[in-house]
């Protein structure tokens, strides 16, 4: 993050020289900028999650993090509900809305329109149904991570990888 120019820069070059025409990129936000962690909750339905969730009590009277709630993006996954001991298990995903800011920076000023934003395997994943999505044409997909370990951009072209290191 001390340099950013040099990711625009370099990413705007991959995408000149491979000839990308596309616009439309997912942003995997790596993992070291995420906190990730399972959670142990008493049993609900999905509409009680859905409730909980947007009256933000969920997360509140769940995990503690060193920052305020307001200061991330937090997402949850429901991995198993155990009716026998009337408890769930959810995948609790969040990423400083700072450190996305940053990465949607660096993306933009290279041409490109984030479209999906999540946490590098969950960006893989809904780039490609959001390819699925689209009438099935065979515009490509992009999806960059920057981070402090890899940096790197994919690129899904007629069901075919390219990956080039930036």
């Amino acid at each position: 993050m001390e340099s950013p120019e040099n990711y625009v820069n370099k990413l705007a070059q991959l995408i000149t020289a491979s000839k990308i025409k596309t616009k439309s990129a997912a942003v995997s936000i790596p993992v070291s900028s995420a906190i990730i962690k399972v959670v142990q909750l008493p049993l609900m339905t999905d509409e009680e999650l859905k409730v909980a969730v947007a009256s933000d009590s969920l997360w509140e009277n769940t995990v503690q993090l060193a920052d305020n709630l307001e200061d991330y993006s937090i997402g949850g996954q429901v991995l198993k509900r155990d009716t026998a001991e009337n408890l769930m298990h959810i995948l609790f995903v969040a990423s400083k809305l700072d450190d996305i800011d940053n990465y949607l920076d660096i993306v933009r000023q290279a041409g490109l329109n984030p479209v999906v934003v999540d946490v590098r395997c969950f960006a893989t994943r809904n780039a490609l149904a959001l390819r699925e999505d689209l009438t099935k044409s065979d515009a490509p997909v992009a999806i960059v991570e920057f981070g402090a370990f890899e940096n790197y951009i994919l690129i899904l072209y007629k069901d075919s990888p390219f990956i080039s290191d930036i």
